[in-house]
């Protein structure tokens, strides 16, 4: 999973790419600009234009974001922001981008399927589980799902990567594809091939460490769905509410022993270790800045106090980590045993994250039950 892309902007803040960008689909766009001021700098007042027409805008500080939306359908054309932020300590940082209105663009996306809602429903299931707030369906990220799902089916390809010349492409990477469809936020992508049950290939992407980030954001998000024959696509809304969450989490019975997955990028390949492992335990830190994490230490073992010998995957040796790690125990756990986790980790600015929680494993019947044995070919990429 790649970092949430921002870039420094000045002293005052850390901002990340405006949208829309490139070629979108929609004709009544939201022009959104996510920045997150820095120290005690706060944002007093902000200008917008379009095409050299002043456009209402203002700052959301809940988002972090400069939200606008243009005051009528748009034709198609090319289309010049213009935008100025005006700060507590008389400063300004202006911004300017483009994009571009297709012919036959709409005015909003369809409204979501049956099998969109029933997968919200999976997900929120989950959610619950773990004592997150509800995902809410989001049009756009709904479009820009069904749209890279035919694409994949189309062509019999597997990824997160669209070619322009291909019938169906609507955007290179996740991020033009959400923006395409009128989505103005940063989002993750899921994808899944090879089974062909929605429900089921939402519940193993759950169930692979690198996936499971998106499910696990602290705060209510956007979300979209979509699957054709055995391809699924999951766009998630990055939700921006600062926290850390891990899973299992604290208390959970009933978790499986062992897993043994086909997960790209695989957490095993720094170790040269062969499968089945213990079940992956994960942490993830969310913030809207996207800070990475420090981890100083991280160990397993039973509620008696026997040690569990694991392999221990943080950003300082997995790049495909930015902001959690993974506690993997070398072998299959014991069924029906309590289990404790110890995290001693920081964010890069020194914020302490240290975590200690305890789970069991399910019983030896259930174990027939345990998921990990079986999963689709996946990736995760988050975007803009």
């Amino acid at each position: 999973m790649g970092a949430v892309a921002h870039a420094a902007f000045g002293a005052e803040c850390a901002a990340y790419p405006p949208s829309p960008s490139g070629k979108i689909l929609v004709t009544h766009p939201n022009i959104v600009w996510r920045v997150v001021p820095k120290g005690e700098a706060h944002i007093t007042k902000v200008t917008l234009s379009l095409n050299d027409k002043e456009v209402s805008a203002q700052f959301d500080a809940a988002k972090s974001a400069v939200t606008a939306q243009p005051d009528s359908d748009l034709t198609p054309g090319s289309y010049t922001v213009k935008c100025t932020l005006y700060f507590s300590d008389d400063c300004t940082i202006d911004q300017e981008w483009s994009f571009v209105v297709a012919e036959g663009a709409v005015a909003s996306m369809p409204a979501a399927t049956s099998d969109q809602k029933d997968a919200l429903a999976v997900v929120n299931d989950i959610r619950q589980f773990i004592s997150l707030p509800a995902f809410a369906l989001n049009a756009s990220l709904c479009g820009a799902a069904m749209d890279h799902t035919k694409y994949l089916d189309t062509h019999k390809e597997f990824g997160h990567t669209e070619t322009p010349t291909l019938a169906g492409f609507t955007g290179k990477t996740p991020g033009e594809r959400a923006s395409a469809h009128g989505y103005p936020y940063v989002n993750y992508e899921n994808v899944s091939s090879g089974i062909v049950s929605f429900a089921d290939s939402i519940l193993d992407l759950f169930d692979a460490p690198y996936h499971r980030a998106p499910f696990l954001q602290p705060g209510p998000g956007d979300f979209g769905a979509a699957t054709i024959s055995d391809k699924t696509t999951l766009e998630f809304g990055v939700a921006g509410k600062k926290g850390t969450v891990f899973y299992p989490f604290d208390g959970e019975t009933g978790v499986p022993i062992q897993w043994s997955a086909p997960e790209s990028p695989d957490p095993l390949r720094l170790w040269g270790a062969t499968k089945p492992v213990g079940y992956i335990i994960t942490m993830f830190y969310f913030s809207p800045d996207g800070e990475k994490i420090s981890v100083t230490s991280a160990s397993l073992q039973t509620a008696s106090g026997v040690p569990v010998p694991c392999y221990v995957n943080t950003p300082a040796n997995d790049n495909a980590l930015s902001n959690g790690l993974f506690v993997i125990p070398q072998h299959p756990l014991k069924p029906q045993t309590t289990y404790v986790v110890t995290v001693k980790a920081a964010t890069v600015s020194g914020a302490d994250l240290s975590q200690k929680w305890k789970f069991t494993t399910r019983s030896g019947s259930d174990l027939e039950l345990a998921r990990g044995t079986l999963r689709p070919k996946g990736e995760l990429a988050t975007s803009k």
